[in-house]
């Protein structure tokens, strides 16, 4: 293309030359005229004499280069090749590496950067910024950033940030996401303001959106929701969804709660954000420890909310699923998958819901805590176990959308570090 411009100026160059040539004399009389018009009519004497000649000086504005190079298709100023071909890297039409508009690899591609599209059978290689799409059925690589998308059948790479989408069979790597990174197994990214969505695991330094993965997700500052068995964050604006949530700025504690009036003692353990942590609770007779634990075992898991009341204090408010694991349990369970009788099966492993409410705060490098736990029975559909109960207690019955329960209240003291 610029070979071609470059004929073109010349041969518009030397007929402007030959036109000027024939008409230099029409032209400097011209000039001669405007200038007695513009002197009223009489030429200053210069001391040549009147047959001395006129000289005429013409002064031409040059435009600005910025404005003269807008004016070109950009297409001209780059020197960008709008179709190449490629055998392997570096061998095709054109050779060696180019600006592209479209480029396709018989086996790869290498362009130096791309506007456009850029496809080939095993991977995509770009020099510099993407702009469109590079498609490989093993990986694509974009040395600078990258505005449209990646997809390839294994992994994707690029060199700057992403604005669109990296879609892979196995990872994605970008210095930074504002859009979509979507991997089988993992995904890399600096600054992630989007999604990320992964097989195993998503890192990311920054986030401001949504990190989703099978095992774990880990994060510098994040804004949004992280979504994994494991949750890792130095801080998080938002919320933790996952079994383990390690967040730094957090509820991060593992104490103890006894409930003085069944003498029931309680390994407690929560994490996660402020506005949504998980709560893990294994709770057995305190009298006998520890051989009382294998005999009668709670398991209580659940998620909960703290409210944040100043200098160090707080409420907390959690909803917990609880069962009583017995030789009874064991017995009851055993004996339903045997008999294939669905419904005794549901009844012997549905927890019963646990509701809990607390106050507490720091006291000194501990927390302590003081509050209720409402144990609550659904007659027909899922039981609380009487030998967990205090007879003493209050028991509190209603119905609520036509479904009748029997709530059980227990006292708890806690403290955790």
């Amino acid at each position: 293309m610029k070979r071609i411009v470059f004929a073109l100026a010349a041969l518009l160059a030397a007929t402007a030359i030959a036109l000027v040539a024939q008409d230099a004399d029409e032209v400097l009389e011209k000039a001669r005229q405007e200038y007695l018009d513009a002197a009223g009519g009489t030429i200053p004497d210069d001391g040549t004499g009147s047959d001395g000649g006129t000289t005429v000086i013409v002064i031409v504005e040059s435009p600005d280069p910025a404005e003269s190079r807008e004016s070109y298709p950009a297409e001209l100023d780059a020197g960008r090749w709008p179709l190449v071909f490629n055998w392997v890297p570096g061998v095709g039409i054109p050779f060696g590496s180019v600006d592209a508009s479209m480029a396709f690899g018989a086996v790869g591609s290498l362009v130096r950067s791309l506007e456009g599209i850029q496809a080939s059978s095993v991977f995509s290689l770009a020099e510099g910024k993407v702009e469109g799409f590079q498609v490989s059925g093993v990986f694509n690589i974009a040395g600078g950033t990258l505005e449209g998308f990646q997809s390839a059948g294994v992994f994707n790479i690029a060199g700057g940030s992403v604005e669109g989408f990296q879609g892979s069979g196995v990872f994605n790597i970008a210095e930074g996401i504002e859009g979509f990174q979507g991997a089988g197994v993992f995904n890399i990214a600096g600054e992630l303001e989007g999604f990320q969505g992964a097989g195993v695991f998503n890192i990311a330094d920054n986030v401001e959106g949504t990190q989703l993965a099978g095992v774990f997700n880990v994060a510098g500052k994040a804004e949004g929701f992280m979504i994994a068995p494991i949750n890792i964050a130095d801080s998080l604006d938002g919320v933790a969804i996952g079994l383990v949530n390690i967040i730094g700025d957090g509820v991060n504690e593992i104490g103890f709660e006894y409930a003085p009036a069944l003498d029931i003692a309680s390994a407690v353990w929560r994490n996660g954000t402020k506005s949504l942590f998980s709560i893990v609770r294994l709770s057995a007779p305190a009298e006998n420890l520890p051989e009382a634990w294998d005999a009668k075992l709670a398991l209580s898991v659940g998620l909960g909310t703290r409210l944040a009341l100043g200098r160090g204090s707080w409420i907390d408010l959690d909803l917990s699923g609880e069962r009583v694991v017995d030789d009874e349990f064991r017995t009851g369970a055993v004996a339903a998958l045997d008999s294939g009788d669905w419904l005794a099966l549901w009844r012997a492993f549905a927890p019963y819901p646990s509701l809990g409410l607390g106050a507490g705060g720091r006291l000194g490098p501990f927390t302590t805590w003081i509050g209720a736990r409402v144990d609550v029975e659904l007659p027909g559909l899922v039981a609380t176990d009487g030998r967990w109960q205090d007879p003493e207690s209050p028991t509190w019955t209603g119905e609520t959308f036509g479904l009748d329960w029997i709530a059980r209240p227990r006292l708890v003291f806690g403290v955790a570090f």
